[in-house]
């Protein structure tokens, strides 16, 4: 978490910086997205995803099956 931090502000410093800072605001982007911090994240928020689809699911089916 503490990646995405740095990259949040070092983004905000360097755009008051211009331009040149973009390369460097973008290096550090694709750094943060291939860290095991970030891939983490996703990991967990795909899992949440499909533990709230799942549940829709089976409060779907008790719906239908009440009918």
């Amino acid at each position: 978490m503490g990646v995405i931090i740095g990259f949040i502000i070092g983004f905000f410093l360097g755009t008051k910086n211009g331009p040149l800072q973009f390369d460097e605001i973008n290096k550090a982007w694709e750094d943060i997205k291939k860290s095991e911090e970030a891939q983490a994240i996703i990991a967990g928020g795909a899992d949440i995803a499909l533990q709230v689809m799942r549940q829709g699911i089976g409060i779907l089916g008790q719906v239908v099956i009440k009918r």
